[in-house]
């Protein structure tokens, strides 16, 4: 209900803006650069949340390329550098696929905007493996790169990560888009929704397989909503409810979208409602699923070195 209202409130101001001001709008990290705006909407953040939220910051400005390189990857004898192996979660991969990923950034290269194309040439491959990353990509081929710029001291690591058709597009009308590729489809949708991105997002084809290309741990990290009760917690959703609709507004008709809700609070009950059946329905499946592992119906691998994977999280 909080998310709805905030995106309520949002939608309601960003209708009165012109479209190239809207695509302007920039949302800070540092809530103090924020107050201002939140105070004319009449919100106060409370000290729980400033405090949580300047901890999630300062994580976020220690998650680089440089930090990550130790937890994942070691020297070699012979002076290169190496993915640490732990399986089923980071695996290497045969030669000829290890090629065909490496390969395949000259096509992704193309791209990127003619600057970063430029920078990305200064780089070179170190390792290739194969990481099984997220809840719905499991299942998908998702590669991890290591480079190197100016030696062992300027390290950057890009994802390779496979695109598929989305699951709700058999329900929506068809898009006809002028590159038929799912790699480019997640790429432009990103660009267009975040107000600052990643400015080497790109895509890439293997195998006649989509994917796209990104950054991995660049100055990145996620609210621990488990720390957030009460005010805190209805706040973080109010503003992910703001995020939302300055996202929409650069892509969609906001005005249409804030008459569609109105003034009343019968969308954002119908969104709780849903919310509540759906968390009730993963439960269930979920239950469903330890039972059938423990009954032998369906085999699980699981990861043994939990540290590794924590590690690499944070």
């Amino acid at each position: 209900m909080r998310c709805v209202s905030g995106y309520a409130v949002n939608a309601q101001r960003l209708m009165k803006l012109g479209i190239l001001e809207t695509w302007s709008l920039f949302a800070y990290a540092e809530l103090e650069r924020n107050e201002p705006v939140l105070s004319r909407a009449g919100v106060q953040i409370s000290n729980k949340f400033r405090a949580i939220a300047r901890k999630v910051l300062a994580k976020a400005q220690r998650t680089h390329s440089k930090s990550l390189l130790d937890k994942v990857a070691g020297r070699q004898p012979d002076g290169t550098w190496r993915f640490i192996e732990a399986p089923p979660i980071l695996t290497h991969l045969d030669e000829p696929t290890r090629q065909k990923v490496i390969a395949s950034l000259v096509d992704y290269a193309e791209t990127l905007s003619p600057e970063y194309r430029f920078m990305l040439r200064r780089y070179s491959v170190a390792d290739v493996c194969h990481r099984v990353v997220g809840v719905g990509s499991v299942g998908l081929r998702a590669y991890l790169l290591l480079l190197f710029g100016k030696g062992e001291d300027d390290p950057l690591f890009l994802q390779v990560k496979e695109a598929v058709t989305p699951a709700h597009a058999p329900y929506l009308p068809k898009v006809e888009y002028r590159i038929d590729h799912e790699g480019r489809r997640v790429v432009t949708a990103q660009r267009a929704l975040q107000s600052l991105g990643d400015p080497l997002l790109g895509y890439a084809t293997i195998d006649g397989r989509h994917y796209f290309v990104r950054q991995m741990k660049n100055l990145k990290a996620s609210m621990p909503v488990e720390w957030l009760t009460g005010e805190s917690f209805e706040f973080w959703c109010w503003i992910c409810g703001v995020l939302l609709a300055r996202a929409h507004a650069r892509t969609g008709d906001i005005a249409k979208i804030a008459g569609y809700i109105g003034k009343s609070d019968a969308f954002a009950s119908a969104l709780a409602t849903f919310a509540e059946t759906y968390g009730d329905q993963t439960e269930r499946d979920h239950a469903a699923l330890v039972q059938a592992v423990a009954a032998g119906q369906v085999n699980a691998s699981y990861q043994d070195n939990l540290e590794y994977d924590q590690a690499i999280e944070t």
